[in-house]
């Protein structure tokens, strides 16, 4: 098999020169190699050696041409020169330039707990009343306070929206949600604040822990806050 491999190889150009000169295909007189020529579909292509057209092989393979649609542009001595198909070489993705603004906040985190109001990038402080729709989910603990660790959005006196990830995390589920303080660490007037205790959660049907999508759940309050 190696044998008639390297014959192959070795008589390529006789078999494609004897072709070319039995085939009644086009030939552009006076060719020489790098010139331009027009293949037999009318696109440009470019006169080359057999051994120097890396389309040829493989388009006679997928009989995406055959021998009689070479187009001859002339002869190196005894080896014929073809018209060549250009290949086009696949566009380069230019890379992105500068790091987003989220990937150079995260470099400035240090990988330690730390408190809430550490991981506001960028931000200014609210009045009071300014948000009144945003509430902040309570975790248990072991003493009777809780920990605020995620937040949501109000968008009925009944129904909240938050992420999924804040379900189901390594401080269980969240079990209350506080609204109308703008300070979660200091000491808050019970008639200040108004604490609704979770009745149901919704995750997206969809979401995944190990994926970013569907990052969505639904929480339903006990009883109405009141504006």
């Amino acid at each position: 098999m190696r044998a008639q491999c390297a014959i192959l190889k070795q008589w390529w150009p006789v078999l494609l020169l004897a072709t070319l000169s039995l085939a009644s295909c086009a030939v552009k007189a006076e060719g020489f190699e790098d010139d331009t020529c027009e293949l037999h579909t009318g696109e440009q292509g470019i006169c080359r050696l057999p051994s120097n057209c890396a389309w040829l092989r493989p388009a006679l393979r997928a009989h995406e041409i055959t021998f009689k649609q070479l187009v001859n542009c002339g002869f190196d001595r005894e080896e014929p020169i073809i018209c060549c198909r250009t290949v086009v070489a696949p566009p380069i993705k230019a890379e992105r330039v500068g790091v987003r603004a989220a990937v150079k906040a995260c470099s400035m985190y240090d990988g330690k707990r730390s408190q809430l109001s550490y991981h506001i990038i960028g931000g200014s402080e609210a009045d009071s009343g300014d948000i009144p729709f945003i509430g902040a989910l309570g975790y248990k603990t072991d003493t009777d306070a809780f920990e605020w660790a995620c937040g949501s959005s109000l968008i009925t006196p009944l129904f909240l929206v938050t992420a999924a990830h804040c379900t189901g995390t390594n401080r269980g589920d969240p079990v209350v949600v506080r609204m109308g303080t703008l300070n979660l660490m200091a000491l808050v007037d019970p008639a200040e604040v108004q604490d609704r205790p979770i009745k149901k959660m919704i995750v997206h049907p969809m979401y995944k822990t190990s994926q970013k999508y569907n990052d969505i759940a639904l929480l339903e309050v006990e009883s109405p806050f009141q504006f």
